[in-house]
């Protein structure tokens, strides 16, 4: 067979990742019509397929080298999912290599190219319009164009508290949306944190996270949105600070605290995640407030289990 008239994904190989259940459900939702192949790349698939919601699902490789992700909660769970074998279905059925580079999203591509730019423009401002989490996105980056420090910084912290805002209880229909805020005001701080304002994205990435903390207890979060929230502004922090490099010792002190003191796991294992930007003066430093603070355990109550790590080991 030559290649062009292989499938471009391999079903025993589908079959393997989802296993027999999932890959008969997957199979039900392709004879279906569940799924709308959106574009097919030589190493891509994105596919939207009907299920509960509308799923977003993207598979890349071929044959029987295959990975991707899906929007659905199954995938958070479990991997491989009835949507992903759908789509990989459809996608054999497009054809393999006839069909690259085309689906909904290339006719959208050549249809966007076509228009002038002040029909672009008209065209984002009424989508942004309707659109709220696609105006909090645009509304942030234009603010950000042109502000001196002192009013960048105090526009993205409005930005910050209005995202994680919960005004009571945020259920759990609410909180995709919530989340989906949040993650926007992240984007803003994220865009400042490898360039001239990475000391600031720093301290608003402080800011994020304590916000995220505080409105855990707030939302039914069922599907783990305020958990990768924290994770990203961690990381979002630690590139800022990689960027900035603040001083070793206060910043020892600072993730210390963090990590003792937080009750969501954030800053765990920051002596390590960290040690980078810490060196030898902040590491030492970390050790030095780690040892001191076992020291002040009761002997009875000194485990492991009741400190980071006995302090031998802290920094090892």
């Amino acid at each position: 067979m030559k290649p062009a008239d292989r499938p471009r994904f391999d079903i025993d190989a589908v079959r393997d990742l989802a296993g027999e259940k999932v890959f008969a459900r997957g199979e039900a939702y392709h004879r279906g019509g569940q799924v709308a192949v959106l574009s097919i790349e030589p190493e891509r698939v994105l596919a939207q397929v009907a299920g509960t919601d509308d799923y977003r699902t993207v598979l890349t490789g071929r044959g029987k080298v295959i990975d991707g992700e899906c929007t659905c909660p199954a995938f958070d769970d479990w991997g491989f999912c009835k949507h992903m074998v759908a789509a990989a279905l459809a996608a054999n059925a497009a054809g393999a290599e006839a069909k690259d580079g085309v689906g909904a999203i290339a006719r959208i591509r050549d249809h966007l190219k076509a228009k002038g730019l002040d029909a672009l423009v008209a065209m984002v401002v009424d989508m942004a319009e309707r659109d709220a989490a696609l105006f909090r996105r645009l509304d942030m980056a234009a603010s950000m164009m042109h502000a001196d420090d002192k009013t960048l910084e105090a526009r993205l912290r409005k930005a910050i508290d209005a995202a994680t805002r919960t005004r009571g209880f945020v259920d759990y229909r609410e909180a995709a949306g919530w989340a989906e805020g949040v993650d926007a005001a992240l984007d803003a701080v994220a865009n400042l944190s490898a360039g001239k304002h990475a000391g600031l994205a720093v301290q608003l990435a402080e800011r994020a996270i304590a916000r995220i903390e505080g409105a855990v207890g707030e939302i039914d979060d069922s599907d783990g949105h305020c958990g990768a929230l924290l994770d990203r502004a961690r990381d979002v922090h630690l590139t800022a600070a990689r960027a900035a490099q603040p001083d070793p010792t206060a910043l020892a002190g600072n993730l210390f605290a963090a990590e003792m003191d937080g009750d969501h796991g954030t800053f765990d294992g920051a002596a390590a995640l960290y040690a980078d930007v810490l060196g030898e003066t902040g590491l030492a430093e970390y050790h030095r407030l780690a040892a001191e603070a076992w020291a002040k355990l009761p002997r009875a109550r000194a485990t492991p289990e009741t400190l980071m790590s006995s302090p031998s080991t802290t920094t090892d």
